[in-house]
């Protein structure tokens, strides 16, 4: 689906980074046994193995997440038609909130209060 492009694509990314990343933590936890707590490369492989797990922990969990948006198929951006932003230009309620935007002025108003106002 195109409306989840971007979505499948980083969580692909973050899955793919977790295995990764699981796999130089597996080399790791060897090199810290074989090495020993004395020897001078232990804090990096220390170091590695503690951010894979971090990684592990708080990143690649966010993919089951996106499976689950991506499997309820939410298409409501796709599904507004033309004719419906026609509309909101017809009421100059779009044109106004882009004069809002580009202004930097009246952010204390609603937009509907501003366009009550007379100001678009």
């Amino acid at each position: 689906m195109a409306v989840y492009a971007r979505r499948i694509l980083t969580a692909t990314a973050q899955l793919y980074y977790g295995y990764l990343f699981m796999e130089q933590a597996v080399i790791a936890r060897e090199k810290i046994t074989e090495l020993g707590q004395y020897h001078y490369d232990y804090k990096f492989y220390l170091g590695k193995f503690m951010s894979a797990r971090y990684y592990l922990n708080n990143a690649v969990p966010n993919v089951w997440h996106v499976a689950d948006l991506i499997k309820i198929g939410d298409t409501s951006v796709l599904e507004a038609s033309g004719r419906d932003l026609r509309l909101l230009k017809r009421k100059k309620v779009y044109f106004g909130l882009i004069k809002l935007a580009n202004a930097g002025g009246c952010y204390n108003q609603s937009p509907a209060s501003y366009y009550k106002s007379g100001h678009l």
